[in-house]
């Protein structure tokens, strides 16, 4: 999967580059980024706890909230996204733990006030502080003539400064070939109508794939008992079956999916043998894919065959 590139094992560090306006700090890269509502909007889809982790590396950028144990969301800038991308640490991830408020404030400051906005990524003090640069017109000067001469006007611009917190370690949810049980795709239409037949106050919900059917029922409340059957060709686009499963699921945690639908027309869910379901949406934006993607891991409850 992409997100895998964003795994901190095995990591080279390169040498690191100065920035020749600052003395002092190492800075490790530097992003540019022109499609400032999209990127605030993608992020805010994924935040739903205080503290979010951002990871960059040569791949590009990535954010993640960890809910709780059994529910992690997290949203994929590919390199593409970004006017420019320069990450100087080859096969090395910097990882960044973040106060999400601090970081959606910035943005939305940025966002109704400038076209662009640059980070830089740097070490200082023993801190890994996140800088942001917001400005209309990135390296550009205006000319006014008057009588005699003509005076230049650099761009205007302002900085601000995140103070970060050292890493989490989220774990990197990877489902391999072998542990892959069944992975099936279909339309953001169709799971969210899915998703809606459940009512909100259901705590549990169980789902069986098996060769023919995927079967979604609720878990313990017979007054608000629903049972749905897919049939294989009915609603998936793409079906592909190895092996049965039957695990339960917090319903909430599913239902938090929703926000990431609203930027893509499809959806994909694994099913590990370990019960790990992945589910990861495709962003399209005015009929052309976005080079992003959200991906959120849910951890089983218990399977059908616990006692739980």
């Amino acid at each position: 999967m992409l997100s895998n590139q964003f795994s901190d094992d095995d990591e080279e560090e390169d040498p690191t580059v100065n920035d020749s306006n600052r003395i002092g700090p190492k800075v490790h890269g530097t992003i540019t980024v022109v499609r400032v509502p999209i990127y605030l909007k993608a992020i805010k889809c994924v935040i739903l706890s205080s503290d979010i982790e951002v990871k960059f590396s040569t791949g590009g950028m990535k954010v993640i909230a960890e809910i709780s144990k059994y529910f992690q969301a997290s949203v994929i800038f590919m390199t593409d996204f970004f006017e420019t991308f320069m990450f100087f640490k080859k096969n090395h991830v910097m990882s960044y733990g973040m106060n999400l408020n601090n970081l959606v404030n910035v943005l939305s400051i940025m966002n109704e006030s400038s076209d662009k906005i640059r980070m830089e990524l740097f070490h200082q003090n023993d801190h890994l502080p996140l800088k942001f640069v917001f400005y209309d017109d990135e390296d550009e000067e205006t000319e006014e003539e008057t009588v005699g001469e003509n005076i230049k006007y650099e761009s205007v611009f302002t900085e601000c400064y995140i103070r970060v917190k050292n890493s989490t370690n989220p774990i990197n949810f990877v489902i391999t070939e072998e542990e892959k049980c069944s992975h099936m795709v279909t339309s953001t239409m169709h799971a969210a109508f899915l998703l809606n037949e459940f009512d909100k106050d259901i705590d549990e919900i169980k789902i069986t794939v098996d060769k023919k059917n995927t079967t979604f029922e609720t878990v313990g409340h017979h007054q608000l008992e629903t049972k749905i059957v897919i049939e294989r060709g009915q609603i998936f686009t793409r079906f592909e079956f190895v092996k049965g499963t039957s695990f339960i699921y917090k319903l909430s945690n599913l239902k938090s999916v929703e926000k990431g639908m609203q930027f893509g027309d499809s959806v994909s869910m694994t099913f590990s043998s370990f019960g790990i379901l992945k589910i990861q949406i495709m962003t399209i934006n005015e009929d052309s894919v976005l080079p992003l993607f959200f991906e959120y891991t849910l951890l089983p409850m218990c399977s059908e065959d616990d006692d739980c």
